[in-house]
């Protein structure tokens, strides 16, 4: 994906990290061309065609549409895909010379282009299917076996990997002990500034308010949705009156499967806010007091980031980048999220040092994950794979 552009695919994660590194490099002089997957209704009628490409901020893109072998796919599965992706990319090659091209490989799917450009590629690893399949998030098949064959080809080939947390580096080196190096290069957003309000930290006591708690996220087990209501709970047993604000796309059934119907507790006050729109989270970071994130798994985690960039503290465990975010000072704020008295008292504690919190965080995030920081380190390692020695 890539968010913005006609006819591609748009969304968050790695939509999110293409367009920022992209526009980051093309503003300091670099040519970026990018390649994306193509959901236009064009698409849909011609599998295979190569859409007119975008020119959006000096970054030219170029939109593929998916395509299949319908007999092969059984045994080949994203066959044409794989093959299609590298017919693409040795055109565009041919026409513009690149120096280096960086994968987005998820399922092994740019093993051919590792192929033909070996002293080319960067492996740039958000999610594997490997973890997908540890977390329960794929089911098994005769697909899943083949790609995870494929990705693990795909790795064995790589020469240079980068991902986004030092977390995620540590469970891909154990997954995969074939790659030799794994280089961190955190995603970098560059977020407008919100103003938080008076009432937005502090204590119920203090504000006459009660605190609100952001919970951000697809409502599923490895998110942690079934963690929400004992947090909640535990909070208001040990310190009073909270409100928590539910960012998410839920219905009923699914609520009913994780605990998250009503009734609540009196001292407990819940708000469901669907699917909204960025400036509306924008106002959510400024108006909430915590933002809480009890995910089991995460790749990265960009509401983190968002909240660290509007001054907002966060509660969260120990996945994707809340490690890096919260060391030192703040790691106070990393929790247990089965341990509900855990999390409450940490909620606590963030809500009574809002401001101090608030501050640190804003803080690591223009030193580290701005879109600047993100393309300094970026060309950083760049600059090590040119000259290894």
């Amino acid at each position: 994906g890539y968010p913005g552009v006609p006819g591609a695919a748009s969304g968050s994660g790695v939509g999110t990290y293409l367009r920022e590194i992209t526009r980051g490099l093309a503003s300091q002089g670099h040519e970026c061309h990018v390649v994306v997957w193509s959901e236009s209704d064009a698409a849909r009628r011609l599998p295979g065609v190569v859409e007119p490409s975008s020119c959006i901020e000096g970054v030219h893109i170029h939109p593929l549409a998916h395509a299949y072998w319908p007999v092969i796919e059984r045994w080949a599965p994203d066959s044409r895909d794989a093959h299609n992706l590298r017919s693409r990319v040795r055109a565009l090659d041919r026409a513009h010379g690149y120096d280096w091209i960086e994968l987005q490989s998820e399922e092994g799917i740019g093993l051919g282009v590792q192929n033909d450009f070996p002293g080319k590629v960067i492996l740039r690893i958000h999610t594997t299917l490997s973890q997908m399949v540890a977390y329960k998030q794929v089911p098994p098949s005769w697909a899943v076996r083949r790609r995870l064959a494929r990705e693990a080809g795909s790795f064995l080939k790589a020469r240079r990997v980068v991902t986004h947390s030092r977390l995620h580096a540590e469970e891909l080196q154990r997954l995969f002990p074939c790659l030799r190096r794994i280089d961190v290069v955190p995603h970098g957003i560059d977020v407008p500034s919100v103003s938080r309000g008076p009432a937005a930290g502090g204590s119920a006591d203090e504000s006459g308010k009660e605190p609100a708690f952001l919970i951000i996220g697809t409502t599923d087990r490895r998110k942690g949705a079934d963690r929400i209501r004992q947090a909640l709970e535990a909070y208001a047993a040990r310190h009073g009156r909270c409100r928590a604000v539910i960012v998410s796309r839920c219905d009923d059934e699914t609520k009913r499967a994780f605990n998250l119907m009503p009734p609540w507790p009196r001292a407990v006050k819940v708000d469901w806010r669907g699917e909204i729109a960025e400036t509306a989270l924008r106002e959510e970071y400024a108006e909430a007091s915590v933002l809480l994130h009890l995910a089991r798994y995460e790749s990265f985690g960009l509401p983190l980031i968002e909240a660290a960039a509007a001054g907002l503290p966060v509660v969260a465990t120990r996945v994707g980048i809340a490690p890096d975010l919260l060391g030192g000072e703040l790691e106070r704020l990393l929790i247990d999220g089965d341990d509900a008295a855990a999390v409450a008292d940490a909620l606590a504690l963030a809500v009574g040092k809002s401001e101090q919190f608030g501050t640190a965080l804003r803080r690591r995030y223009e030193q580290s994950y701005t879109r600047r920081a993100m393309v300094d380190a970026y060309l950083t390692v760049i600059a090590r794979y040119a000259n290894p020695n």
